[in-house]
C-alpha cells in the first residue's frame, strides 16, 4: 500500500468518526490544531521514552508518531495532495540543496 492509498483509508475513516471536520469547506485551521496537537502528544511521549534511557514507552513514542502521520494524511487528502509524490519531490529537492553537508 503506498502514502496515497493510506491517505484516502484515513480521510474515510477520519469521516466515518466525525472527526477532524473533513466535510466541513474552510476549515484549514482546524486540521493543524488537530496536527499541531499530534505533534505535542508525539513530543510528550518522545521526552517520556528518552528520559526512560529507551527502556519504555517505545510502543506510545511509535503511536503518537503514527498519529502525526495519519493526520497529515488526511490533510493531504482533503486538499487533494498527492503525499507521496510531494514527499517524493522534497526528498529529492533535500539532496540537491546547498546545504546538503547538514543533512543525514
Amino acid at each position: 500500500m503506498n502514502l496515497t492509498d493510506m491517505s484516502k483509508i484515513a480521510m474515510s475513516t477520519s469521516r466515518a468518526r466525525g472527526k477532524f471536520y473533513a466535510d466541513l469547506p474552510d476549515n484549514v485551521e482546524l486540521f493543524f490544531k488537530d496536527l499541531a496537537g499530534e505533534v505535542i502528544e508525539a513530543t510528550t511521549a518522545g521526552i517520556r521514552y528518552h528520559d526512560s534511557n529507551r527502556t519504555q514507552g517505545k510502543d506510545e513514542l511509535a503511536g503518537e508518531l503514527a498519529d502525526v502521520i495519519i493526520t497529515t494524511m488526511v490533510i493531504a487528502a482533503r486538499y487533494d495532495i498527492d503525499l507521496e509524490e510531494a514527499v517524493t519531490d522534497k526528498l529529492a529537492y533535500n539532496i540537491e540543496r546547498d546545504d546538503r553537508k547538514d543533512c543525514y
